[in-house]
């Protein structure tokens, strides 16, 4: 069957888990550990760029699902944070768990669906845009996204952004997801007056691994995923054992600055801000990170394999 957005994710939310909106076909115990790992290289990579020191006052959390991110920027000092859902369901959860927010329910990739344009100090995309599969929703989605960024403040992407050339099997019209390369997630950002500041790994070993150079080696690494999840799938202890595994795995990993299963991408809106004793700061940035042997645009493939 093709791959039709709002039926897919409304039978996903139907498990009001972690394991409805990350990774459906993995036990729930190692959902968490997976969202733990994340979570802590979120933190990382917020803090080495900057974005934490204050923290972001007003966030837009796109996509926003159980409100495991939501929750986090509430916990880091947010005041406000909104964001919508393609989901009915998934909204009104979100609403009753944080009054003081607004969510809306619709399509990012189809309207902008934000209540409140271009005065966030911070929007999040966190596994969002891979999901839309069409080129132009995709771009437009994105585009939307950038529209809410206020002048100085950021843009956080978690995805699988491809940096290689792809050597793994091409995605059907039933496909649920679909990386791309990094210039096709930087086109639409910088065209909506974004700038690229950095780019890290969101995970070297909890997540499936897409983005490796020669076919062999992303093999091997497809099928040490495949068994880990493999034996995870054998109960709950099996999953919260691989799900410590992976977790004292990647930390010493993540040094080597490697991002075979996933990267963040940080932009920012040029201009000024002002800091909490009212002077202006400089929020424009030139130092974009830059990983091992990048593929150019060119080279690297177009279509990849669901994270």
């Amino acid at each position: 069957m093709d791959y039709e957005p709002a039926t897919y994710w409304e039978r996903l939310h139907e498990e009001p888990s972690l394991r409805g909106v990350g990774q459906s076909g993995l036990p729930e115990e190692l959902n968490r550990w997976l969202y733990r790992i994340g979570r802590r290289n979120v933190l990382r990579f917020l803090e080495r760029n900057d974005v934490l020191s204050p923290p972001p006052r007003l966030v837009y959390d796109v996509g926003a699902g159980t409100g495991y991110w939501s929750d986090l920027w509430y916990r880091l000092g947010a005041t406000r944070v909104d964001g919508c859902d393609l989901i009915p369901k998934a909204v009104e959860r979100l609403a009753a768990r944080f009054p003081m927010s607004t969510f809306t329910v619709g399509d990012i990739s189809l309207a902008d669906v934000t209540r409140i344009g271009g005065s966030y100090d911070l929007v999040t995309v966190m596994n969002v845009l891979l999901h839309i599969v069409d080129d132009e929703r995709f771009y437009r989605g994105a585009r939307n996204a950038a529209a809410i960024v206020r002048p100085g403040g950021s843009l956080l992407l978690a995805e699988p952004v491809l940096t290689r050339r792809w050597h793994g099997p091409r995605f059907g019209r039933e496909a649920s997801s679909r990386p791309r390369t990094l210039e096709e997630y930087r086109r639409p950002f910088e065209d909506g007056g974004l700038e690229l500041v950095a780019i890290g790994a969101s995970t070297v070993v909890g997540a499936n691994p897409i983005d490796i150079a020669g076919a062999a080696r992303l093999r091997a690494a497809m099928g040490a995923w495949h068994v880990a999840t493999r034996i995870a799938a054998r109960g709950p202890r099996a999953a919260n054992l691989v799900g410590r595994c992976l977790d004292a795995m990647d930390r010493p990993l993540m040094r080597t600055r490697l991002a075979p299963s996933g990267k963040l991408v940080l932009f920012r809106h040029p201009g000024s801000s002002r800091d909490p004793s009212g002077r202006e700061r400089d929020d424009q940035r030139a130092d974009v990170t830059r990983h091992e042997s990048p593929a150019t645009s060119s080279d690297a493939g177009r279509s990849g394999t669901s994270p």
